[in-house]
């Protein structure tokens, strides 16, 4: 009798995710994809050349695709219409998560296929494999945006997304300071006028020397391992801040 409940849980969880998620479609309309992917293109095409900055505007694209929904309904001010749908508030945060890994998933296609399209013709000479063209760049192109995210959604369902802007804001300043600095301690900077290393330089140690000890696949698993691990507690806590949110 058990199991049959914990079944028929399970399922009304998977519905109510689905149709969330197909709401959030509607609202991302084909105009909105067509506004980002122009940008990206823009963008992408000023710093194509170098690595840091082209891949920024990647985890730049993924932030874009997971904020684009939470902002149509903060201006629209259907915070307390997500309250008021009959699905738990866990069934909410749960589709949120799964739209926010296809965001992540989506921008690193674009990121990579980007690269391949715009590296070549605007630096045809360029030696030796770019951060979108490696293991240990794309890892670190998902431990970064993986890492974002679960900082991200606990303040979203916590605090709304106004304040909740603000706190990542400065999480996400100290981040960049803090891992460039620790980077640049361990000489990730090779250039002496540079204070600080490139803020995705101290993953990308981690994730080399943890592929050089491992092996690509072993290490590739524990990372995606790892990723869950954390994507599971941040949502726990991001259920646990929406549940005590006033709407």
């Amino acid at each position: 009798m058990t199991t049959d409940a914990e079944g028929a849980a399970r399922a009304e969880t998977a519905r109510g995710v689905w149709a969330l998620l197909r709401k959030d479609l509607r609202v991302f309309d084909t105009r909105d994809a067509a506004v980002f992917l122009a940008l990206y293109v823009l963008v992408g095409a000023q710093v194509a050349r170098w690595d840091e900055a082209f891949f920024w505007v990647g985890v730049g694209l993924a932030g874009g695709l997971v904020a684009i929904v939470p902002i149509v309904e903060w201006l629209l001010e259907a915070d307390r219409l997500l309250g008021s749908l009959p699905v738990r508030r866990s069934t909410i945060v749960i589709a949120r998560y799964v739209s926010a890994a296809v965001a992540c998933a989506v921008a690193a296609g674009f990121w990579m296929a980007g690269g391949r399209l715009l590296v070549p013709l605007l630096s045809p000479a360029r030696t030796g494999p770019a951060m979108w063209e490696s293991l240990d760049g794309v890892l670190t192109f998902f431990v970064v945006t993986t890492g974002l995210v679960a900082i991200f959604l606990p303040l979203y369902f916590r605090l709304a997304l106004g304040r909740a802007s603000m706190a990542f804001g400065a999480v996400y300043l100290a981040l960049c300071v803090g891992s460039s600095a620790i980077a640049r301690a361990a000489g990730a900077a090779t250039a002496p006028r540079l204070a600080l290393a490139p803020p995705s330089s101290l993953v990308r140690l981690g994730v080399d020397a943890l592929v050089a000890r491992l092996g690509a696949p072993a290490a590739t698993a524990l990372i995606v391992a790892g990723l869950a691990a954390l994507l599971s507690f941040s949502g726990w806590l991001a259920v646990k801040g929406f549940e005590r949110r006033d709407l």
